[in-house]
């Protein structure tokens, strides 16, 4: 095996292994949505910190298109591992488009993709329990945006 072959069958198993995280990350966070317990360690996490990590970490394992991140300044009292979750979903799915937010839709074959579909109705499920909204806009061939709005505080949580 080449050198080159070598570095390749590397970045592969780095892609696969993501992915596999993702969906049982996916599987947990379902699980504890379901059975109610999904508690949030809420503590002051800078958004953008956030979006740019993520953003960073997929354009580092997929090749794609171009991702656009338009984060306000916001420290907010929010639970750090589950925005990690909102924003890989975000990322991962921004792409793929369609009927997203259902329980086990997806947006494209699982022969092209992988997955069963749970990711963006976990994604509203986080964001929802942070007592925010998530909405998207798509456009066939001109991407996706997906905007999601959180509660700065405790207080303006319903």
């Amino acid at each position: 095996m080449s050198a080159h072959q070598l570095e390749q069958a590397v970045e592969m198993i780095a892609r696969q292994t993501t992915r596999l995280q993702a969906l049982i990350e996916n599987f947990l966070a379902v699980v504890h949505i379901t059975s109610g317990r999904m508690d949030l360690d809420r503590e002051p996490v800078d958004l953008r910190d956030v979006v740019r990590e993520m953003v960073a970490h997929c354009q580092l394992a997929h090749v794609g298109p171009e991702i656009v991140v338009d984060a306000q300044e916001d420290v907010g009292l929010w639970d750090r591992v589950r925005l990690d979750a909102v924003v890989g979903n975000l990322v991962s799915n921004a792409i793929k488009q369609a009927r997203i937010f259902e329980k086990f839709e997806r947006a494209v074959s699982e022969r092209h993709y992988g997955g069963f579909g749970l990711g963006l109705w976990v994604v509203r499920q986080i964001v929802e329990a942070h007592g925010g909204s998530i909405h998207v806009a798509s456009e066939a061939g001109q991407g996706s945006t997906f905007v999601v709005e959180l509660p700065l505080s405790l207080q303006t949580v319903v």
